[in-house]
């Protein structure tokens, strides 16, 4: 069994929900125009090149409202609002703290836009007790690049062997091991503790 010490969180639909479809829906928006803003905004080649730090909010705006002049009024309201929807997961709340106790080093390594970021960051004390943190806006740089992984090892000069990596979505963690990074996709948080003992790393269930 390969020796963790460090274990390194993604963000969105790991520790923090992140459900654009569902935000959408909770502003009383019909089901075309859910779709049709969910394509347009979230899923864009835009909105990746924000995570990238390549747009900031103005401009990525200015082009969805090129794009569809006829959601000027609800692009705008998103565009404003949109920061307020990541919330923390409270079972992986629960994981991160488990890990954190029990002596870890403990980092993030999320793709997240400037916009909203620091937001989240100061109404999300509970992400404070990461050891350190690399996010894609400020590097121009997104995962699975292996250049995001590369830094993240460099600058709090984390042995790929011991590390372990934690993001939901299964081409991250496959850019994140190409880098002999050990990874595991995060489907659930009951999976996740499974796979976790795996590593050595038991996480205290609720009652015990």
């Amino acid at each position: 069994m390969k020796i963790i010490r460090n274990v390194v969180f993604d963000l969105g639909n790991v520790l923090l929900k992140y459900d654009p479809k569902g935000f959408l829906e909770s502003l009383g928006y019909d089901p075309t125009t859910v779709h049709d803003l969910t394509q347009l905004i979230f899923r864009s080649q835009e909105w990746r090149a924000a995570d990238q730090g390549l747009l900031g909010k103005e401009e990525h705006t200015k082009i969805y409202l090129e794009k569809a002049p006829h959601y000027v009024k609800e692009i705008e309201y998103v565009m404003d609002h949109w920061v307020e929807m990541p919330t923390l997961l409270e079972d992986s709340s629960k994981i991160f703290l488990d890990i954190v106790d029990q002596g870890y080093n403990v980092y993030l390594l999320s793709n997240y836009p400037e916009q909203g970021f620091m937001e989240m960051w100061e109404n999300t004390p509970l992400l404070h007790l990461a050891h350190g943190s690399v996010i894609s806006y400020q590097l121009k740089l997104v995962k699975p690049m292996p250049e995001i992984y590369q830094h993240l090892l460099d600058k709090y000069g984390l042995n790929p062997e011991e590390t372990l990596f934690l993001d939901d979505l299964a081409e991250n963690i496959e850019g994140a091991k190409a880098l002999g990074i050990h990874g595991i996709v995060f489907k659930n948080t009951h999976q996740v503790i499974h796979e976790l003992h795996d590593y050595g790393i038991h996480i205290k269930k609720e009652g015990n």
